[in-house]
């Protein structure tokens, strides 16, 4: 593992289960390249924005990085988010595979 990276992604899930989406946009590059299913695409600021909008919304979301491995070009996260559907009320568990390509 490379700790630099290692630590970043650490750092990236710590600040998004503080709800901080802030410090989680300044983990990315400048002209970083974000895409999940949902938003698809999104270049530069666009993808910090993002998280700070989603993690200023309703409700709070937990987040548990379960593994995570990196290198000096790329990496991998396995992480859940716990959060409730405003709409219905019911619980929801998101679990995720990330991958990350490091400049």
């Amino acid at each position: 593992m490379t700790a630099p990276n290692v630590a970043l992604i650490e750092r990236f899930y710590g600040a998004f289960d503080e709800g901080d989406g802030k410090a989680m946009a300044a983990c990315y590059s400048p002209d970083v390249q974000f895409s999940d299913p949902v938003f698809t695409d999104l270049r530069g600021p666009r993808a910090g924005a993002m998280w700070q909008m989603l993690t200023e919304g309703p409700g709070k979301v937990r987040v548990e990085l379960l593994e995570h491995q990196a290198d000096e070009g790329s990496g991998t996260a396995h992480w859940k988010a716990h959060y409730t559907f405003t709409e219905t009320g019911r619980p929801v568990v998101n679990d995720i595979q990330a991958k990350f390509r490091f400049k």
